[in-house]
């Protein structure tokens, strides 16, 4: 025991601070002149060395170089190339003076994606490792212990080679052989800096300038940026790399220093990623549990029978559990897990509680009450922490798992949410293991936290147990702002019904969403500034912690998605976001929590709820940046409360104090005040009784309407269409255009009526029309305040249908000068061509001094116009 724990005082020594990599740099070699060039030195004092690097290479050229350390081409060269010949094979060469030899990788490099490369000498043995999986080995020179003067990363000694197209990062050159398990263990997180036998260590953190800052304790090796190469957002280490299988006999064991960790304790958080192969009775995601009574554990279970229900329990002497409903979990589905544990709260729901990606579920507890505190950890071989079972042959997960994290505080919701889609750094407070499997052999599951508590595998091995995982995707931002360029995403694919995570990476650029990615999740972090370049589809839930632009396009939440506004926020003038519900008998529904509170008895069946942040209302003060469109599938029996909520920042300039609801039934084009209760302290306006729904919003109950239009209709006499309207009161009301539009043509202005400015009484308004186009016409008013302002009416049409009889029409202008026009009908007659046509113009003599009309015409309503420039002043007839 005593050796045990010096070992474990050693680990925390050397590894105590190192952590994943979140949102650092990379500098990226354009392949054309780009390098790093490093000070001359003794870099190789002996037969041991390990060079090892992050590599995202974007061609394959013929011996295009990692590093080439040379004292003159060729000269003693150390040489590490990305590839050789054109085969992205990477290769070691070590020149004694001008003879070299060299081993080769019998596997590739895969280009535009990130690449562990390790180079190891140990004595006369060349051996090189792909992420962590030894490709290839063999004899080699020795090199000398010499100075070489051309210390090159990215370039060649030789003149005539060609540069290599990549970015790096985590660039490490040890003094001693590393060996595979090294290698694996601190591959996806950075160093301290003060490892022993570290010669050189560029963690590529400078972001700008052109050195590159060695980051050994005490280093001084600083490289030099030489024709431009440029600062990138990194994401070497970042997202769902690799899972773990677990089956039938399989497990993982954790350390007794993360037992003790999480043992008698008021706060614990279990975080993971986990996708169901098969699920059978109470299979432990996670468990730790002293004996077979159970009365001691801490447990996350599939239910049973139902297996589509997760179970959870801590106990302290006595049995206890939490239940969720159906339908939480299913196969084949990666699906975030989080048990949170608060003892310093009261009540079970209080304190034990689950959230299944990202959303708390409900529980229904049984049993003792949950305690204060996880149960102590007294000497006990059974009272073992493990990862998939909760024992070797007992209640074994059938599935994958990855990104499991095990924490001594109680994560908030959006905690959980911040860090279900991206990496943790490893130094986050209160984190005591951090678990991401991405090993590639052996049996050791490194702890990615600050604490070097590392799991054991049981039955299986990284080698030969592991797939590649699919649990999230990460904005990364490094090739450009498009979510349509699948290398600025952690998975290098674009992401397609995945759990997706916008963050803003230094040196990465901000997401523009211009592709549908029918995210089942989306996260989006405060700061990320991402911005619509498309609609977007989302199954699941839209968090937000960072702000969103609608920027004129539509999220349309699925049947289960849900809107969950943090510290963040949706805006914009234009766009909107949507969910469609069965809605039926509900109390207080937060329909997809869009913030339209609904408590209805009948059924409304399927409703479609969209929300915009626009202020409708133009006039007066405006209204709140915030409107709601209901459209419930029935309106039978509607005796409806709803619940208006809104955001202080929508306020605008409307006193918040004198909020009302206005409803319009016309899409915005006139408003209605209908009433409602303003809670300033909650931020919503609560209405009861209504029984229609459509467009409401929020505005001040004193703001002016500047007309409140009461009726608009057309009616058709002959070839005359007459419009009558009313008004129940104006304010400022300039008047109103007449507008017209027949088939395909558009709206076009026929007349204008004066209005009233100011009036509390009810005002009439008529116009005539003579339309000479037969078939539906609309017609509408332009509304036109005294300050400019407008508003459209809703519309109202008639149907002409052809002219049952010949009519002439009075000309109008008239008197005129110099034109007039003249209307007129011809009736169908059998067939669609009226006859010939004449209409002559004479004067007061009788004289014939104009043809207007001389042939055939087809029925319907006609005009012709009358120019009388050349005509003496005086009286005329005309004639057809």
């Amino acid at each position: 025991m005593k050796k045990f724990l010096l070992f474990v005082t050693i680990l925390l020594a050397l590894y105590g601070n190192t952590s994943a990599q979140i949102g650092g740099y990379a500098v990226e070699l354009d392949g054309g002149d780009d390098y790093i060039s490093l000070p001359s030195g003794v870099y190789f004092s002996d037969n041991t060395f390990t060079v090892e690097a992050w590599v995202y290479v974007r061609a394959h050229t013929n011996w295009a170089r990692l590093i080439d350390f040379a004292d003159g081409a060729p000269m003693d060269n150390i040489i590490i190339a990305t590839s050789k010949l054109l085969e992205g094979k990477p290769h070691i060469d070590i020149y004694r003076g001008t003879s070299g030899n060299g081993v080769t990788s019998t596997t590739a490099l895969t280009l535009n994606t990130w690449n562990h490369l390790a180079v190891v000498l140990n004595g006369s043995t060349a051996t090189i490792y792909i992420n962590g999986v030894q490709t290839g080995t063999g004899t080699i020179n020795q090199p000398n212990a010499v100075t070489r003067r051309n210390n090159y990363i990215g370039r060649s000694a030789w003149s005539g080679d060609t540069h290599t197209n990549m970015k790096i990062d985590e660039f490490r050159f040890w003094k001693t052989a590393r060996t595979q398990a090294q290698i694996n263990e601190n591959m996806f997180r950075e160093l301290t800096g003060s490892e022993d036998s570290l010669l050189v260590y560029y963690k590529m953190s400078d972001g700008t300038g052109t050195t590159i800052t060695d980051n050994k304790t005490g280093g001084s090796t600083n490289g030099t940026l030489v024709n431009g190469p440029t600062w990138k957002a990194s994401g070497c280490f970042a997202g769902s790399v690799r899972a773990l299988t677990n089956a039938y006999g399989r497990m993982v064991n954790l350390p007794e220093e993360l037992r003790q960790a999480i043992a008698n304790k008021q706060k614990f958080t279990f975080l993971g990623w986990v996708k169901f192969a098969l699920t059978g009775d109470y299979d432990k995601i996670f468990s730790r549990t002293r004996d077979n009574t159970y009365i001691y554990r801490t447990v996350i279970e599939i239910d049973a029978p139902d297996h589509s229900k997760l179970r959870v329990s801590v106990s302290n002497g006595a049995v206890n559990a939490g239940i969720t409903e159906s339908g939480v979990i299913a196969t084949g589905v990666w699906t975030h897990i989080a048990m949170v544990f608060d003892g310093t709260l009261t009540g079970n729901v209080e304190r034990l509680k689950l959230f299944v990606n990202g959303i708390q579920k409900t529980l229904t507890f049984t049993g003792a009450d949950i305690p204060e505190y996880t149960h102590a950890a007294p000497v006990d071989p059974e009272d073992v922490p493990h990862i998939g079972a909760e024992s070797q042959y007992t209640s074994n997960f059938d599935g994958d798992y990855d990104e499991i994290s095990f924490w001594n505080t109680a994560l908030t919701p959006s905690q959980i949410r911040e860090y279900m889609t991206r990496n943790l750094s490893g130094n986050e407070d209160g984190l005591q293991a951090y678990y991401r499997f991405n090993e590639t052999a052996g049996t050791i599951a490194y702890d990615h936290s600050s604490n070097g508590r590392n799991g054991t595998l049981i039955n299986m091995s990284f080698g030969n147990n592991t797939t590649t995982s699919a649990a999230f995707n990460t904005w990364i931002g490094g090739d450009g702002t498009s979510a349509s360029t699948a290398t600025n995403w952690s998975r290098n694919s674009v992401p397609s019904e995945e759990h997706v995570g916008i963050y803003k990476w230094n040196g990465g650029n901000s997401l523009t969403l211009n592709q549908n990615l029918n995210a089942k999740s989306l996260f989006v972090a405060s700061g990320s500034g991402p911005t619509l370049g498309s609609n977007q589809t989302i199954s699941g839930s839209l968090f937000l912690e960072g702000d969103l632009n609608l920027s004129t396009y539509q999220i349309n939440l699925g049947f289960t998605g849900t809107l969950y506004e943090g510290a963040g926020r949706l805006y914009g003038t234009t766009g909107s976001i949507k969910a469609t519900r069965n809605l039926s008998g509900i109390t207080n529904e937060n329909v997809a929590g869009l913030g339209a509170v609904i408590t209805n008895a009948s059924n409304m069946g399927s409703t479609e709820i969209m929300r915009g942040h626009s202020s409708r209302i133009e006039h007066g003060t405006g209204a709140v940046s915030r409107w709601y469109n209901i459209l419930p599938g029935s309106s039978t029996g509607l005796n409806a409360t709803l619940e208006f909520n809104y955001r202080t920042d929508e306020l605008g300039g409307v006193d918040e104090s004198k909020l009302v609801l206005f409803k319009s039934t016309d899409y915005g084009s006139t408003w209605s005040k209908i009433g409602g209760t303003v809670n300033v302290n909650d931020n919503k306006v609560t209405l009861s009784g209504i029984t229609s729904f459509s467009l409401w919003t929020a505005a001040d109950s004193d703001n002016p309407l500047p007309v409140e239009l009461t009726s608009f209709t057309a009616k058709a006499t002959g070839n005359s269409v007459t419009l009558n309207w009313e008004t129940k009161t104006e304010i400022m009301n300039f008047g109103f255009e007449v507008e017209r539009k027949t088939g395909n043509t558009e709206w076009e202005k026929i007349g204008f009526a004066e209005g009233h400015h100011t009036s509390n009484s009810p005002k009439y308004y008529s116009f005539t029309d003579q339309p000479k186009a037969s078939g539906k016409i609309l017609y509408r008013l332009k509304q036109i305040d005294t300050d400019g302002g407008f508003e459209y009416s809703s519309e109202v049409s008639v149907d002409m249908g052809l002219p049952t009889e010949f009519s002439l029409g009075q000309n109008y202008p008239n008197p005129f000068n110099p034109e007039t026009v003249i209307r007129y009908a011809l009736p169908a007659r059998g067939s669609a061509i009226a006859g010939e046509v004449n209409i002559y113009v004479y004067n007061a003599l009788g004289e014939k001094v104009a043809t207007l009309v001389d042939g055939m015409q087809e029925a319907g309503n006609h005009e012709v116009s009358f120019k009388a420039d050349n005509l003496p002043s005086g009286l005329y007839f005309y004639r057809m």
